[in-house]
């Protein structure tokens, strides 16, 4: 997987050990590289920040922060809630766009690593879009031009 550049560090967490602590009382499991990828970019913008499928423009504004905090900043925590809340469970999200649609990593057995797109409020009966087939994937084609 590419290495990314911080436009801005924002980073709450230090630790591997901190992402498995809120995986147990989450009671959620991570795939490996989402945790590796939450412990280096967590919370922080991007400089590479688009990703191209076909004729279809993604973009990662944000990557989340981990917990809900005082200090604000949308959280897997908090996305976690909501999607639970709606009965959309089997996705880790891990980033938003400028307009806040949350970005996830599918752990249903099914798409299991596969990036998928909540476009929550685009009027549609399943609001899910399919990105790309994993977490290298998106990260690898993410860039700094649209």
């Amino acid at each position: 997987m590419n290495k990314l550049t911080l436009r801005k560090d924002n980073r709450r967490i230090k630790s591997l050990d901190e992402v498995i602590a809120f995986e147990k009382e989450a009671r959620i499991t991570f795939p490996q590289n989402l945790r590796e990828f939450i412990v280096a970019y967590e919370g922080s913008q991007l400089k590479e920040k688009y990703f191209r499928r076909g004729d279809i423009l993604h973009e990662i504004h944000k990557v989340l922060y981990l917990r809900e905090s005082d200090l604000g900043g949308a959280s897997v925590e908090a996305i976690l809630k909501g999607h639970r809340y709606y009965k959309e469970e089997g996705f880790v999200p891990f980033g938003v766009d400028s307009g806040g649609w949350d970005y996830n990593v599918s752990i249903k057995p099914e798409t299991y690593g596969q990036i998928w797109v909540d476009q929550f409020d685009n009027g549609e009966d399943n609001p899910w879009e399919f990105v790309c087939n994993s977490l290298e994937e998106l990260v690898d084609g993410l860039s700094e031009e649209e």
